[in-house]
């Protein structure tokens, strides 16, 4: 199994709820809502993170820092976000 893939975390909820375990597809549907939130952030930071290069590169601070900002407040660990 993929342990950051939220796909998977999701079936193997739905086998083990099918098998009675309805703790354990608790806990792998919650860990695979993690994981996709943590995704949906990413893709947020990123799409920021381009946004404010397109600002910089038409000569617009104002969205720039707006962009990267929100980039950094989206996912504060990508990192390509504080080199900006």
């Amino acid at each position: 199994m993929q342990p950051e893939f939220a796909g998977a975390r999701i079936t193997l909820a739905a086998v083990l709820r099918q098998l009675g375990d309805s703790e354990g597809a608790a806990a792998e549907s919650r860990a695979g809502m993690e994981i996709d939130i943590t995704e949906d952030q990413r893709s947020g930071a990123l799409f920021a993170n381009k946004f404010g290069a397109q600002a910089s590169q038409r000569g617009r601070p104002g969205g720039r820092h707006f962009a990267f900002r929100a980039a950094i407040s989206s996912s504060p660990n990508y990192a390509a976000a504080h080199l900006n």
